[in-house]
């Protein structure tokens, strides 16, 4: 089951020394500096040595990591947006410090297809683009003791059902039913009002396609659970917007016959 990240709040963009083609991210929780470590893939530093810069991808759309968490295209553009909206392009620090260290994101932007500063890096994905002020720091970069970038910020996750959960119960209850059925065909054969005995085989088959049916539907309607219910909420809130509609279309109503009455 992959967990979603959403309404990332970056507030801070850090240069690490970690390894080429590897990231951190710290999501910490809000008002601390405490939080997990996600590693995942990422492209290394480009370094243009003429003007102090370093370039990298922050964050690439769709790329579930090996904690099983992920963001999308539409999600990274807003946490993209409210980094520069939040004036946090100062926020640069080291090994995730959270103090300023001479340097400043100077370029921010959104991949619109193939960029040959981050080969395999795809549409989508957050890059940016950090000036370094601070000869010690970028001393550190050019011996590359600094090699990679990281982010940290809090971020919403919202875990999704991929499927698994769905097979998962359904399965479950057919092996219930076959157990069932299994231990039926133990039991000896049972004689009828009359006396006679009757073969139970055929009534087996059609109990057993009963309790199937049964067992899919239950499955599907548990499955489908979640998705009814944002469509009920979404008709009692157009439900709603309708009632309130049509007070205001009735209050403007009222107002425009006084008017007339009035000129009349």
């Amino acid at each position: 089951m992959a967990t979603l990240l959403k309404n990332m709040k970056i507030s801070h963009i850090s240069l690490v020394g970690a390894a080429a083609n590897k990231r951190t991210f710290v999501y910490k929780s809000a008002g601390t500096l405490d939080g997990e470590e996600v590693k995942a893939s990422l492209s290394h530093l480009c370094k243009s040595l003429d003007h102090h810069m370093v370039y990298g991808v922050v964050y690439s759309p769709d790329e579930i990591d090996t904690q099983g968490e992920y963001s999308t295209a539409a999600e990274i553009e807003k946490a993209a947006h409210g980094f520069l909206a939040d004036l946090s392009q100062r926020n640069v620090d080291v090994e995730h410090s959270f103090r300023p260290e001479g340097a400043y994101v100077a370029e921010s932007w959104l991949l619109k297809g193939a960029d040959g500063r981050f080969p395999g890096a795809p549409e989508g994905s957050w890059a940016v683009g950090v000036k370094i002020d601070d000869e010690a720091l970028w001393k550190s970069v050019k011996d590359g003791a600094v090699s990679g970038l990281s982010m940290a910020g809090v971020a919403e996750k919202v875990r999704e059902d991929d499927g698994r959960t769905f097979a998962k119960g359904l399965f479950a209850a057919l092996a219930d039913l076959v157990k069932g059925a299994a231990a039926e065909k133990t039991e000896k054969t049972e004689k009828n009002e009359s006396g006679a005995k009757k073969d139970p085989e055929g009534e087996d088959e059609d109990r057993m396609t009963e309790e199937l049916s049964k067992a899919v539907s239950a499955a599907v309607t548990e499955a489908l659970k979640p998705l009814n219910d944002k469509v009920e909420k979404m008709e009692r809130r157009l439900e709603s917007v309708e009632k309130s509609r049509g007070s205001s279309q009735r209050a403007l109503d009222t107002a425009l016959d006084d008017e007339l009455e009035g000129v009349l």
